[in-house]
């Protein structure tokens, strides 16, 4: 008697299955970041966020305002991989990569080695929110638009308001075009009408818990100035390895290379982590 066949049925499935695949690393290659908030990556022409608000308790050392300040290098060694300056935040130490970057011989190589800083923040993406919380190295001049927009609209009688309030907040829009070092974000607009974070309680609730308990200074993944400096001369890959010992690099054979201070060539980061050089915000004249 041939054996009944099983009848299928369809599981679904739910919210932290989607953030889990929209976290994974397309690779395994050193990020400057942690993987527990999946990276925003705006899309080109209109994207609609809302500014997630600090919730941290170094205070003295990231402040209070919704997003911390950092300093990213690019396409560092071999692999043009993305490390923090080991000057951000309360590190001191020398940073190898400014060195590198100082004592470069051409232009071009001091500028692709250089460090460029960012706006770390945690944000909603009100056009994908079933991913809830997802982190953002928001382009400075990015940053100092919002800032400006607010600070205007205090200036003309708005009021004080917290864009990052989650009773009574902001929503931020804004164009994105282009791509890597030639992205433009244009029409960089604050919603007139405040809003809580999310209509249903629950989820903004969910979404303020995660961020307390894994807040944003947390995410950083520095790698130490030794580290940095393997990795700058070429005797060490950025690729993690496993717990093999026949996986680890021979030393002897890798001495052998020339040291590599930002390699030409695809790079291998994070899909999710794009370079975008110094972008330009393009300014729109309000109407009186």
């Amino acid at each position: 008697m041939a054996e009944k066949r099983k009848k299928f049925k369809y599981r679904g499935y739910g919210d932290e299955e989607v953030k889990k695949a929209a976290s994974a690393r397309s690779s395994d290659f050193d990020s400057f970041l942690k993987n527990e908030y999946p990276f925003f990556k705006p899309r080109t022409g209109e994207n609609n966020i809302r500014i997630l608000p600090s919730a941290w308790e170094d205070t003295e050392t990231w402040g209070t305002y919704w997003g911390i300040e950092i300093g990213i290098h690019y396409g560092i060694g071999a692999d043009n991989s993305t490390y923090l300056c080991l000057k951000t935040g309360d590190h001191s130490e020398d940073c190898p990569m400014c060195t590198a970057a100082s004592e470069a011989e051409s232009d071009e190589e001091r500028g692709k080695l250089r460090m460029k800083k960012r706006e770390l923040c945690l944000v909603i993406d009100r056009d994908n929110e079933k991913l809830g919380p997802q982190i953002w190295a928001m382009p400075l001049t990015l940053s100092k638009e919002i800032s400006q927009r607010i600070a205007k609209i205090i200036k003309d009688g708005g009021g004080d308001i917290k864009i990052d309030n989650p009773d009574e907040g902001y929503d931020v829009s804004f164009n994105k075009e282009g791509e890597k070092e030639k992205t433009k974000y244009t029409t960089v607009e604050i919603n007139r009408d405040s809003s809580e974070l999310h209509k249903n309680e629950k989820r903004a609730q969910r979404w303020l818990d995660m961020i307390t308990e894994k807040p944003l200074p947390d995410q950083l993944e520095f790698h130490d100035e030794d580290y940095i400096e393997k990795i700058l001369t070429g005797t060490k890959s950025s690729k993690r390895r496993g717990d093999d010992d026949d996986d680890e690099e021979d030393d002897s054979d890798s001495k052998k290379r020339k040291p590599l201070k930002g390699k030409k060539g695809k790079s291998k980061k994070d899909d999710d982590e794009p370079e975008e050089d110094e972008e330009e915000v393009e300014v729109e004249e309000e109407d009186d």
